[in-house]
C-alpha cells in the first residue's frame, strides 16, 4: 500500500488460483465521514495452468511468470509502477485452531490500550504448534478483562489481565514460503497474505457480522 495523499492510498490485491492470477489496483478513499470506497484503476487476468494445485505452488516458475504478467497489466492500465501487494490464498492445508491466551499488565488503574491489544495478538502469533504449520491470522473472538468475559471492546477498561479466545488460521508453511518466493522472485513486497475467505468476509460484510462470523 503507497500513501499518496492524506485521504488517498494506493492498494494492490493480487489472488493466485488454481486457473488463473488476478491483479487489482485500485485507490482507496476516504471521505470526512470515515467512510472508505475503493476506486478500481487497474485490472489484471492471465491464465495460470501447471502451477498451483489445492491453494499450492506445484510448479515456482509458471506462477512467477503468470503473476508478471497479471501485475504488469494492472500496472499498464493504471499508470502505477506496483511494487507492494496484498496476497490472498486458499487451499485444503489451511485449517483453523481455537486457542486461548492472556497478558498481565502492570497497573489496574491504567486503561486499556490498543497497544495491549497488539501485545497479546503477537504473542499469540508464537503459539506452539507443528513444525509444518505456520500461523497466518490470529482472530480473536471474545475479550476477558480480570473475571469478566464476553468483553466485545476492551480498549477504555481498567484491569491487570487481559485475554482473549482465538481463532489460529494455519497453514502449510511450506505453502506460504512458496506464495512468498513467487512474490519476491518478482520484485514485489508483500503488505499482507491473508485467507481468501476472511478476505472476501471483509469486503462484503459490515463490521457487525463480521463479529457475529
Amino acid at each position: 500500500m503507497t500513501t499518496t495523499g492524506m485521504d488517498e492510498k494506493i492498494v494492490v490485491g493480487l489472488d493466485i488460483g488454481s486457473t488463473k492470477v488476478c491483479a487489482v489496483a485500485g485507490r482507496l478513499i476516504r471521505n470526512n465521514k470515515e467512510q472508505e470506497t475503493l476506486e478500481v484503476l487497474g485490472v489484471g487476468e492471465t491464465a495460470l495452468t501447471d502451477g498451483v494445485a489445492k491453494g499450492s505452488v506445484v510448479n515456482v516458475n509458471n506462477t512467477v511468470n503468470a503473476i508478471r504478467r497479471a501485475v504488469a497489466e494492472a500496472s499498464n492500465q493504471s499508470n502505477l509502477n506496483i511494487h507492494l501487494v496484498n496476497v490472498s490464498f486458499s487451499g485444503a492445508h489451511v485449517t483453523s485452531v481455537k486457542s486461548s491466551g492472556s497478558i498481565t499488565r502492570s497497573s489496574a488503574g491504567d486503561e486499556i490500550q490498543i497497544e495491549d491489544i497488539d501485545h497479546l495478538l503477537n504473542d499469540m502469533y508464537r503459539t506452539s504448534i507443528p513444525a509444518d504449520k505456520e500461523i497466518i491470522h490470529v482472530l480473536p473472538m471474545d475479550f476477558m478483562v480480570d473475571t469478566e468475559s464476553n468483553v466485545n471492546q476492551p480498549v477504555g477498561r481498567n484491569g491487570v489481565k487481559l485475554g482473549a479466545d482465538f481463532q489460529l488460521i494455519t497453514a502449510q508453511a511450506n505453502a506460504a514460503r512458496n506464495i512468498r518466493k513467487c512474490i519476491t522472485r518478482n520484485n514485489l513486497a508483500q503488505d499482507t497474505m491473508m485467507l481468501s475467505a476472511l478476505a472476501s468476509g471483509l469486503a462484503v460484510l459490515t463490521d457487525e457480522e463480521n463479529t457475529r462470523a
